[in-house]
């Protein structure tokens, strides 16, 4: 599928952003993105009604919110059930992957590296999560983000080491041009590093 993430316009999809669907594909597009980031009160009914419409398939984008995360045992569970409810809309929706920095919410950071029990805990977090979505016939793409803002997964190497132990083939890697930029030294080289994790790409820039 060749897309456009419609965050490019808003953070969420209203009539504005589904109006925009016809156009979309006049220019070509046959996919966009859909930022889900509120999962209680999205309604996946008229999105899936306009892409139907418009002959367009999706994705999905989100992160976790404000205190939840899967790399603590006291928010794990709760972080795995809010993706829980983005796997089940976005299975509404006849989406396939559901991509996003998916450990820890976007801007946390602790002062230091992320330590050996928050990562076995972040693991099992996405082995839960990826069960759930393998049973929706979704993937699970993780997104490695620059160091200024998460300090769990910033790189691809991260992104594999982590995916690695993991082990759950519903769960890969979403690599983003963007982060790669301020992370990576040779994009060419990480990208073949994802190998077969790579589920995702955005090329923002």
């Amino acid at each position: 599928m060749f897309g456009i993430n419609l965050m490019v316009w808003n953070g969420q999809v209203g009539a504005a952003e589904l109006a925009l669907l016809p156009s979309l594909r006049a220019m070509g597009y046959d996919g966009v993105e859909l930022p889900l980031f509120d999962p209680d009160t999205f309604v996946a009914a008229p999105i899936q009604s306009a892409l139907a419409a418009a002959e367009l398939a999706c994705t999905v984008s989100t992160a976790l919110p404000a205190g939840l995360n899967l790399i603590d045992a006291d928010q794990r569970a709760a972080g795995v059930a809010f993706l829980r409810r983005v796997i089940e809309h976005a299975a509404a929706l006849g989406a396939k992957v559901i991509c996003g920095p998916l450990t820890a919410p976007v801007g946390e950071r602790r002062g230091r590296g992320v330590t050996a029990a928050e990562w076995a805990c972040c693991v099992q977090g996405l082995q839960a999560a990826g069960a759930i979505a393998a049973d929706q016939g979704v993937t699970l793409a993780l997104e490695p983000i620059n160091r200024f803002e998460t300090f769990v997964v910033n790189t691809v190497a991260d992104g594999v080491r982590l995916l690695d132990e993991v082990d759950q083939p519903a769960v890969g890697l979403l690599l983003d041009t963007f982060h790669m930029h301020i992370e990576e030294k040779n994009s060419a080289a990480a990208v073949r590093q994802a190998g077969r994790h790579l589920k995702h790409f955005h090329a923002s820039e």
